[in-house]
């Protein structure tokens, strides 16, 4: 059986999590293709077993072993490991690492190709303008460049507040809310420490 997962290594928690639920209704992993995303598992037997993916980590792959992770597949850098009743988590660092290089790639590459629509676009409303048609009013001309390179920058916040939103579910970090805070500025505090209490 052959099962498609577009995103997986970009959220490692839900594949894990994926994983585990497939190896308890009875498919055991057996190979992964990164370049089609494609899982193919086996029937087998249900078994409890955690999944862990890990990126890149072959300083700890000895003492995984012996504490008893076991390799299921390896694709590339990525290892695929599980274990009965894990006590011992292997390191996420490099993955980290890794979200935060696409992050920012991804952030630099659609950042450049805005800004270069953005002075393309803006060239050729100045030629239209100059060719005296009438064209569209200064203030317009401004506008569509400036809110065509603000573009990358919204992109850019979402792209940085979901992989740390990944992040933190890797490390298994609820975020709380928090309360609202009262900002009072005091000028001078420092000099009459009696009145400031």
């Amino acid at each position: 059986m052959k099962k498609t997962r577009l995103l997986w290594s970009y959220q490692i928690g839900e594949t894990e999590k994926w994983l585990n639920e497939q190896a308890k209704a009875g498919y055991q992993l057996e190979n992964v293709n990164r370049l089609t995303r494609t899982f193919t598992f086996k029937k087998g037997e249900p078994n409890e077993r955690r999944f862990h993916i890990d990126f890149n980590n072959p300083k700890q792959a000895k003492r995984l072993q012996e504490v008893g992770w076991h390799n299921v597949v390896e694709a590339g850098k990525w290892t695929f490991r599980q274990m009965e009743e894990p006590k011992l988590y292997p390191s996420r660092n490099e993955l980290f690492k890794r979200l935060q290089r696409h992050t920012l790639g991804f952030g630099l590459f659609v950042a450049v190709g805005f800004s270069f629509i953005s002075i393309i676009l803006t060239f050729l409303l100045l030629f239209d303008s100059f060719q005296g048609e009438p064209g569209l009013p200064f203030e317009v001309l401004l506008i569509i460049p400036i809110s065509i390179s603000l573009l990358p920058l919204l992109i850019m916040v979402y792209a940085l507040r979901y992989f740390k939103r990944e992040e933190l579910k890797l490390l298994n970090i609820e975020t709380i809310a928090e309360e609202a805070t009262i900002k009072k500025f005091r000028f001078g505090w420092d000099f009459d420490l009696i009145a400031t209490k």
